[in-house]
């Protein structure tokens, strides 16, 4: 896959996330099984303005040539997507989750 391409593919599910998660926070949190409290909200939205900062980051890059700092952007995307991966699978092993609830989440982090 062209490096474009894949800076372009991640920047469109961060761009998602974002805007679901700062906008209907709610309803996200109520998709992974959770009666969302004030702080659940709030947490959500944190995600959220965190994903807009990634979409931000990837959309602006997917054109950029080769150089350290393209470099240090593909490797925060593949930090980023390997340990939230990991993370997502620890909650299922640990029952806080079902696949059902994680398969959308673990599909976008491959």
């Amino acid at each position: 896959m062209k490096r474009s391409i894949f800076l372009l593919i991640s920047a469109v599910f961060s761009g998602l996330v974002a805007i679901s998660s700062l906008f209907i926070p709610e309803q996200i949190a109520a998709g992974f099984g959770m009666t969302p409290s004030q702080e659940d909200v709030f947490l959500m939205r944190e995600i959220g303005a965190f994903s807009l900062a990634t979409f931000l980051l990837n959309f602006l890059a997917r054109n950029e040539p080769d150089s350290k700092a393209l470099k240090v952007i593909l490797i925060f995307n593949m930090a980023y997507h390997l340990v939230m991966g990991v993370l997502n699978i620890l909650g299922m092993v640990q029952g806080i989750f079902t696949l059902a609830q994680m398969l959308p989440v673990l599909v976008i982090h491959l």
